[in-house]
C-alpha cells in the first residue's frame, strides 16, 4: 500500500502525514489530536511556552489520545547578538520605529534585550510528557539533553 513506509512504521503511525509544529497560539490540542486520531503525526509547537504551560498541553495531549504525536522547541530561543547590547543602539531603533508606533496611536513596548533562554527547563518537561517524537529547530540540543532523551524515546 501506497501509505506503509519506513517512516510510518518508525513513528507508527498510518499515513506518513506530518502536521507542522505551529508556534505562537496557532498550536492546539485539539488539532493535534486530530492528525494523530486520524493516522498522521500530530505536532504542537512549544517554543513559547512556560515550562508549566507545556506540561498542562502535554496532559491534555495524553488524556485525550493515545496515538503518537510530536512536541517542537526552539534550541536557541534567544538571540546571541542581544548581549551586551549598547542602550545607544536600543536608543536608535525605538528612534526608528517610533514613527510607526505614532501613526498607530500606540506607545512604543519597553524592550528588554535581558531574555533568559527557556529551552533547557522546556525540555525537562518532555522527560514527563514522553511525546513518541521530540523535533526542535534553530540548532542542536546539547549532547547530554539527547542522551537522555534516547533513554526514553
Amino acid at each position: 500500500m501506497w501509505h506503509k513506509t519506513k517512516l510510518t512504521k518508525i513513528l507508527k503511525i498510518k499515513y506518513p502525514i506530518l502536521q507542522g509544529p505551529l508556534g505562537a497560539g496557532f498550536s492546539t490540542v485539539d488539532l493535534l489530536t486530530s492528525v494523530s486520531d486520524a493516522g498522521g503525526l500530530g505536532s504542537f509547537g512549544a517554543y513559547t511556552l512556560t515550562p508549566q504551560e507545556i506540561l498542562e498541553a502535554g496532559n491534555k495531549i495524553n488524556a485525550a489520545t493515545d496515538k503518537p504525536y510530536n512536541i517542537n522547541l526552539w534550541v536557541s530561543d534567544v538571540d546571541e547578538r542581544l548581549k551586551n547590547y549598547s542602550p545607544e543602539s536600543l536608543a536608535r531603533i525605538t528612534t526608528l520605529f517610533k514613527l510607526y508606533f505614532d501613526q498607530l496611536n500606540i506607545p512604543i513596548p519597553d524592550l528588554n534585550i535581558d531574555i533568559p533562554s527557556k529551552f533547557e527547563q522546556q525540555v525537562e518537561v518532555l522527560f514527563q510528557i514522553k511525546p513518541a517524537v521530540f523535533s526542535f529547530a534553530f540548532g542542536v540540543p546539547s549532547e547530554d539533553i539527547l542522551k537522555n532523551l534516547f533513554k526514553i524515546f
